[in-house]
């Protein structure tokens, strides 16, 4: 009954280990994605706009078809 106690409690500690262990590794990563949101903002708020200035300007297949300006005479 004494050994049975024992392994009980060697087995409880393990347990316990490895549950402290798991939160322990759970707070490092929220700790590590806190740390690195600024950043994600910063890139998100650059790289957003990247397309829109992309379809708003002319390609060159674009000018071709246009007129050419007025030349302007001193």
């Amino acid at each position: 009954m004494g050994i049975l106690l024992i392994l009980l409690a060697i087995l409880t500690m393990f347990l316990l280990w490895g549950v402290a262990g798991h939160g322990g590794l759970i707070i490092s990563r929220n700790g590590c994605r806190d740390a690195l949101a600024p950043i994600d903002v910063r890139l998100r708020r650059r790289f957003d706009p990247v397309p829109d200035l992309a379809a708003a300007t002319p390609s060159p297949g674009d000018r071709a078809g246009m007129r050419e300006a007025p030349k302007v005479q001193f």
